[in-house]
């Protein structure tokens, strides 16, 4: 079994990957909304502006889970615990 502070590590990857994401996915939703407002608004463009709103919905759920599974870890181990300063 891993200890506190490789599971600690694993959870913050759960954030990091969820913050990635979130930055992408609404970023290039932006830049598709820029375009869209412009004029320049296509087929490839709609799908694009479904593909990054879905992105960024599947970034929120990743930091849902991160949240619930450091609450979880925090819970059974005490606060605080496997963290590195």
């Amino acid at each position: 079994m891993p200890s506190l502070i490789q599971q600690r590590f694993a959870i913050d990857r759960i954030r990091v990957r969820a913050l990635w994401i979130i930055a992408g996915s609404a970023s290039l939703l932006a830049m598709n909304g820029v375009l869209a407002l412009s004029g320049s608004f296509s087929l490839f463009s709609a799908f694009s502006l479904v593909v990054w709103t879905t992105g960024v919905a599947s970034g929120i759920a990743e930091l849902l889970r991160f949240r619930r599974a450091i609450r979880e870890f925090e819970a059974e181990h005490g606060p605080g615990s496997g963290r590195q300063d």
